[in-house]
């Protein structure tokens, strides 16, 4: 899905609803904040601590 809204912007044509790998990098860059000094490059082990920390402090709550 995610993919698919990278490519809706119509700047390049020859891409239109297909996957960019690049574009995870972006979505990587934006989330750790882009304009304040984002994470440029990140290895796999640093999406994984990302998102492991994220769900570690963010428990689902099974409680109604």
């Amino acid at each position: 899905m995610l993919g698919k809204i990278a490519e809706v912007d119509d700047v390049v044509k020859f891409q239109k609803g297909k996957w960019d790998c690049s574009d995870a990098g972006m979505v990587l860059y934006w989330a750790t904040g882009a304009t304040d000094g984002g994470m440029k490059s990140g290895t796999v082990e640093d999406v994984k601590s990302i998102l492991l920390n994220y769900v570690e402090a963010n428990p689902i709550s099974t409680q109604n």
